[in-house]
């Protein structure tokens, strides 16, 4: 069995997987920032300029089309 541990994030339902990938080029400062906060808070120590290139080399991404919640728990927003 694989396991990555990645984070998974939701965005707004896209007809067309390039709507979705022009989304995230549009709000990857929220992800890659969100990421690097996991790794250290502090800031001094993240890279100076956050490009969408350098997003591309440090992360893997995928867009799924689907997400199914099969729990019976609410489900919980967190904000960035």
């Amino acid at each position: 069995m694989a396991h990555d541990a990645g984070d998974v994030f939701l965005i707004p339902e896209f007809t067309h997987p390039d709507d979705a990938i022009e989304y995230l080029k549009e709000n990857f400062i929220e992800f890659f920032e969100q990421e690097l906060f996991d790794w250290t808070t502090d800031e001094n120590l993240w890279p100076e300029k956050l490009t969408w290139e350098l997003f591309e080399t440090w992360f893997h991404y995928s867009i799924q089309s689907v997400v199914m919640d099969i729990l019976d728990e609410e489900i919980e927003k967190k904000d960035f």
